[in-house]
């Protein structure tokens, strides 16, 4: 009940379940901690931020700095920021502080430069973000926004046009920066309007700088980021037909009668459509789960000429007369992903609250009765964005597309062996660059199955880890003959005294099944027995002789438990927790599955192994 009370956007709601949060029980949700500082009062929006956390199960832990002291909680080592451990840290400091010329509090020939002012305050989220292991997301400042400031909009000296330009330069120059966000308040001061923002009278009495009316967006906004952060964005989104996808019932009104169109009655539905189909450019696979006749549909998917989603558009579908909550099941395990992955979108409500009856861990969001609320409610959904837009989250649809292209040719093969034969496989293993630091971090946070260890780190983890000496981090990229499944496997190990240890070892659910953890495991042993450390220097001067892993459990990491045991490694301890595997390296063999080609991609001074490659059968 109180999770249904969080959802309201009434601050007299939002009040009252804050006040209750401390004594919810809160056990079984992800935790996670936010910091807030800047130079106005802050401890409405993190209050904001714990009530919109809670609605979407995750427990929010929340530090406010004291007003104003930004700059010594970041300077100061002993500051209560540091000692918050947050896992994101928002900054908020207004362009009317830095740039007071700009904004007419001070006249203009007096104020001090404003690149000057810029460039202090990079260098203070520089410092904080490189020094801390959180997640730094940085309000940018908003632009005037009268009317008279509005009027001089496109002079080139005017303030509105060199706010834009002091944005720019911030973000710019802490791009490089791999755990920093400049988060777009202009943008957002933009939708909500701009002298609606403040309510003049918080401002003067309590240095609110945002109405209370706006920061269940703004909260919202915030979850964004923080829900990758802690990788739980979704990434299933199944759709209804009758109703949802278009107007009205296929099976009553035949294809002529249903509402899909550019414009009148099924304009609403073609904007939906649009906007699903936006998810599904940026990585987010679709599948249809709807009571009709799949013989009807069909037609209506490949040549309506209203529809926007064609049938290519999704990974899986199931139409027919089963129960919803079966269905549901059935495309999550054909696409590969958890329940706790998955959205559902139906306009009938009685199939909405079926599903969230019985499959809890599936996200049932309320969809609105009016089909135009249908495209601004999808894109309001939180649950979708990644933390940083990888290559392989742009190529995602594709690979959905290529994984059924590959199940039909599996329903048609007359055994395992010889599918797996047809696929051609290649796995190119090979150190980690610089650049794809963001994918691997994406790998430790989202991957669930296929996890040895479960390390949820951070970039500046990641960095940390690289900064130890002999340690490395392989990747693997995977194609076969239907195409290129990308960056989907990670293998971070240490090297020491004669021993390798696999610190952590995952792989992406959509290349399970092939034979490609062992491949990729085999290739990193013995890719690294003569190694002592990722600088390139010299053999080291004890051979590697053994090598060690572990398994933690969780209660989705099933598929992983067999890798070390199947790959010639003995299990010499085991509790409830995790299971120890050590082997003399000469017993783990360093031929893959022999329907594989290993590619072995070296850096400079790194060598290839000695053994030879697995030829393709």
């Amino acid at each position: 009940a109180w999770r249904i009370a969080a959802g309201s956007r009434d601050p007299k709601d939002v009040w009252k379940v804050h006040r209750r949060l401390g004594g919810l029980p809160d056990d079984e949700l992800p935790r996670a901690t936010v910091a807030f500082l800047g130079d106005s009062t802050l401890d409405f929006a993190a209050a904001h931020l714990q009530v919109a956390a809670f609605r979407d199960g995750l427990n929010v832990r929340t530090y406010v700095a004291p007003f104003g002291q930004y700059v010594r909680e970041i300077l100061d080592p002993s500051s209560g920021l540091h000692a918050a451990g947050a896992d994101l840290v928002i900054v908020d400091v207004r362009g009317e502080t830095l740039f007071p010329g700009l904004y007419g509090i001070t006249p203009a020939a007096e104020a001090p430069d404003p690149e000057v002012h810029r460039a202090e305050y990079a260098a203070q989220l520089r410092t904080l973000a490189e020094g801390c292991r959180a997640f730094v997301m940085a309000h940018g400042f908003i632009a005037p926004g009268s009317a008279a400031e509005a009027a001089s909009r496109w002079e080139a000296d005017g303030a509105v046009r060199r706010v834009h330009a002091l944005n720019q330069a911030l973000a710019d120059e802490l791009r490089d920066i791999p755990n920093f966000r400049l988060f777009d308040m202009d943008g957002f001061a933009a939708r909500a309007g701009k002298a609606r923002l403040r309510n003049t009278k918080m401002w003067h009495l309590g240095k609110v700088a945002v109405d209370e009316a706006h920061l269940p967006d703004l909260a919202d906004d915030y979850l964004r980021t923080l829900k990758p952060l802690r990788g739980l964005n979704r990434k299933l989104l199944v759709l209804d037909l009758d109703g949802t996808l278009w107007g009205g019932v296929l099976g009553e009104a035949g294809a002529d009668g249903i509402r899909i169109a550019p414009d009148g009655p099924g304009a609403p539905f073609a904007d939906f459509q649009r906007e699903a189909r936006r998810l599904q450019e940026r990585g987010i696979a679709l599948a249809l789960c709807s009571k009709n006749n799949e013989a009807d549909v069909l037609p209506v998917l490949r040549e309506h000429p209203g529809m926007v989603l064609r049938p290519e558009h999704f990974a899986a579908w199931r139409i027919n007369w089963t129960d919803k909550v079966e269905n549901l099941r059935a495309l999550a395990e054909e696409v590969n992903v958890g329940l706790d992955s998955v959205v559902f979108l139906d306009d009938n409500p009685v199939e909405r609250e079926n599903v969230r009856m019985r499959l809890p861990e599936v996200l049932v969001p309320e969809l609105p009765a009016d089909p135009v609320e249908y495209a601004p409610f999808l894109a309001g959904l939180t649950d979708f964005d990644p933390l940083r837009l990888t290559e392989e989250d742009r190529r995602r649809g594709a690979m959905y597309a290529e994984e059924k292209q590959r199940r039909d040719v599996r329903a048609e093969a007359p055994d395992l062996s010889t599918y797996l034969r047809t696929l051609e496989t290649v796995v190119r293993v090979r150190p980690a660059r610089e650049a794809e630091m963001e994918r691997v971090q994406q790998l430790m946070m989202k991957t669930n199955q296929f996890n040895t260890t479960t390390l949820r780190w951070q970039l500046p983890d990641i960095a940390r880890f690289l900064g130890e000496r002999g340690v490395w981090i392989h990747v693997a990229e995977v194609r076969d003959r239907f195409g290129d499944s990308g960056l989907c496997g990670v293998c971070l190990s240490r090297v020491e005294g004669g021993r390798l240890e696999i610190v952590g070892l995952m792989l992406s659910c959509r290349v399970l099944g092939r034979g490609v953890e062992d491949a990729f495991l085999r290739a990193v042993i013995h890719a690294l027995a003569g190694r002592a450390d990722r600088s390139g220097g010299g053999p080291q001067a004890e051979p590697v002789r053994t090598v060690a892993g572990e398994i933690v459990f969780t209660e989705k990491n099933l598929p992983v438990r067999g890798l070390f045991a199947g790959n010639g490694m003995e299990c010499v301890a085991e509790d409830v927790n995790r299971s120890r595997w050590e082997a003399d390296i000469r017993d783990v063999s360093p031929d893959g599955p022999d329907w594989i080609r290993v590619e072995w991609q070296p850096d400079p001074g790194s060598p290839a192994p000695e053994q030879p490659e697995a030829e393709t059968a």
